[in-house]
């Protein structure tokens, strides 16, 4: 599991949009867990660490342990990966493991070149229509392929994180499919 926060970087909060809590993925950890799968928080710098009592995860990012060498061995080695989408998940992807892709902005960035990609967009809110935004509207206000957090406050957009629960139902859909041997 690989969520970023505004400890990757913190100097641009320019791409702050881009962040998520990683406490959103207790639930889904917690799930992954339970179906005998173990589970690595990955990432270099994360704001704080998470304290799950949970035999089968591992805070990786904040025990100490972390190195190039591990992530690298750890993302050729994985079932799948979760992410929100930052660097990391390019190393499973490179060793065409699948990536679950959650949380995720901006809408027009997603991987369309992987058959073995899903993903879960941030929900775009329109502040003053009070409503979500479709992928069509998203793009007529042309902030399908936005890299700038100013682009989403100028338009009156609020990014929304995908909840716990929707995380955890999109794992559970990548792990259909990955039993069926069906492509995404």
């Amino acid at each position: 599991v690989y969520v970023r926060d505004s400890a990757y970087y913190n100097h641009k909060p320019s791409s702050d949009f881009r962040n998520s809590d990683i406490k959103n993925f207790i639930t889904t950890i917690n799930y992954l867990t339970s179906k005998g799968f173990y589970v690595f928080r990955m990432g270099a710098k994360v704001n704080k660490s998470l304290n799950l009592k949970n035999d089968k995860f591992f805070d990786y990012a904040t025990n100490g342990m972390r190195s190039e060498f591990l992530d690298v061995f750890l993302a050729m080695n994985c079932y799948f990966c979760i992410s929100t989408g930052s660097g990391f998940d390019a190393l499973p992807m490179i060793a065409r493991k699948p990536v679950l892709l959650v949380s995720f902005a901006p809408v027009g960035f997603l991987w369309s070149f992987s058959s073995k990609t899903m993903h879960i967009f941030k929900h775009h809110y329109d502040i003053q229509r009070k409503k979500k935004l479709s992928i069509k509207e998203i793009f007529q206000l042309g902030l399908g392929q936005s890299l700038n957090t100013q682009d989403y406050l100028i338009k009156g957009v609020k990014l929304i994180e995908n909840s716990p629960t929707e995380i955890k139902n999109a794992t559970h859909d990548m792990l259909l499919h990955l039993k069926n041997k069906k492509k995404i």
